[in-house]
C-alpha cells in the first residue's frame, strides 16, 4: 500500500470514528464540517465553504501521511 492509500485510509477510519463518536455524544466533532464552518467567511460562495473542510481535512492527512512516511 502506498503512502496516499495508507493516508485516505486513516483519514477516512478517523473520520468515521468522529461521526459515530458525534451521533452517541450528541455534538459536532465531525472535523470536516468544523474547518468548513472555519473557512466559511473567507469563501466567497457559501456553499463550498464545506467542499472546503473536506478538501482541508483529506490534505491535512495526506500531509500526515508523508511526514510520518519521511520520519
Amino acid at each position: 500500500m502506498n503512502t496516499v492509500t495508507r493516508g485516505l485510509a486513516a483519514t477516512s477510519l478517523m473520520t468515521l470514528f468522529s461521526y459515530l463518536v458525534s451521533e452517541y455524544r450528541r455534538k459536532n466533532f465531525r472535523e470536516p464540517e468544523l474547518l468548513g464552518d472555519m473557512v466559511q467567511p473567507a469563501v466567497e460562495k457559501k456553499e463550498l465553504a464545506q467542499p472546503a473542510g473536506w478538501g482541508i481535512h483529506y490534505g491535512f492527512g495526506l500531509t500526515w501521511a508523508l511526514v510520518h512516511r519521511l520520519c
